[in-house]
């Protein structure tokens, strides 16, 4: 069986069910053509079909699973082609990190072989298979970190609050959202640049090629429309979106840093507006300003907003949609009327 065929299998709720054993639904989809396809579930767990190349993987965490007695399933689903399942401590790019840990914790987020967010009591403990980067942050309102901490793929911080902008309804901290940004902006950036949108479009066109050639060379054709974006580097937060602002209802936290980088105010303003619903963006935007940021261009704006939706143009396919194809290809089409 090819990649399209097992991807088309899995995003079937009945043909997953059938091969799982259970009726769960996917949180998480990435796929290396005919190499993996790994599956984040509803329940907590992981699920990953191995072409040949994995199947030493496969015997590793089953090995580490014995080992520490957490349940894992190894089937044949072809000839050449394993299904594995198991639990969170079963993760073979996380497990490491999680030896030990116990307790009454709860999982708030877990993307299989990248991240994991675990609740304990009033600590967040975040983990994840890179190294965190030790950005010094001040000046603006983050959870306060906990520590120190020896393993560099690890983060504990207090616990602030367990909703955020993207779901709150509180029109008063759109503004105030604004207001921090501004303030973020004028610290002194990090070291390295922002992620180069136009390398991982690249990318990401090699994967469609293989799904869907029609898709990546409509991919690939927005993508020369769209321009780089200029200005003097700020502190950029690399991923800004109202689900990167926690908040209690009164009070807000900046969250999610690991992207943070040294690019143009324009990155963190276009993903912000695209990611949110028009009447929070002009909030968003007059906080902005009234803190004294410097708003970019109605053209600059435009192709930053543009960039913001193509770095997360593939997110239909990653989120397990059985359609996503034409989910994707509308976005596109959304992309193009704001460059053309």
């Amino acid at each position: 069986m090819d990649t399209s065929t097992v991807l088309r299998t899995l995003l079937n709720d009945q043909d997953r069910a059938e091969l799982l054993g259970r009726d769960t639904a996917i949180t998480q989809v990435e796929v290396a053509p005919d190499t993996s396809i790994v599956l984040g579930l509803a329940d907590n767990r992981w699920a990953r079909v191995l072409w040949p190349t994995q199947h030493s993987s496969a015997k590793r965490v089953a090995d580490w699973a014995r080992h520490y007695h957490l349940w894992e399933s190894t089937t044949q689903l072809s000839r050449d082609i394993l299904l594995q399942q198991g639990e969170l401590k079963a993760d073979e790019k996380l497990a490491p990190h999680l030896v030990g840990m116990g307790g009454s914790t709860r999982v708030l987020r877990y993307t299989p072989s990248k991240r994991v967010v675990l609740r304990h009591g009033n600590h967040v403990i975040e983990v994840s298979h890179r190294r965190f980067p030790q950005h010094q942050i001040t000046g603006v309102p983050t959870p306060r970190k906990l520590g120190p901490v020896a393993d560099p793929h690890l983060v504990v911080h207090e616990f602030v609050a367990d909703r955020d902008l993207s779901s709150e309804h509180a029109p008063e901290l759109d503004a105030i959202a604004g207001m921090v940004f501004a303030r973020l902006h004028r610290l002194p950036p990090p070291e390295g640049p922002c992620t180069n949108v136009f390398r991982r479009l690249a990318a990401l066109a090699q994967l469609f090629r293989y799904l869907n050639p029609i898709l990546a060379a409509r991919l690939n054709w927005i993508a020369g429309h769209v321009e780089e974006l200029g200005g003097t580097p700020v502190f950029s937060h690399g991923d800004a979106s109202p689900a990167r602002v926690l908040t209690d209802g009164t009070q807000l936290w900046l969250t999610n840093f690991e992207r943070a980088c040294g690019g143009p105010a324009a990155v963190d303003v276009g993903s912000y507006v695209e990611t949110s619903d028009s009447e929070a963006s002009e909030r968003f935007i007059s906080g902005y300003t009234r803190a004294g940021g410097k708003l970019p261009n109605a053209r600059a704006l435009r192709h930053a907003r543009a960039q913001a939706k193509l770095l997360r143009i593939a997110d239909p396919l990653r989120q397990g949609h059985a359609d996503w194809e034409t989910e994707i290809f509308a976005e596109l089409d959304a992309v193009k009327e704001l460059v053309l």
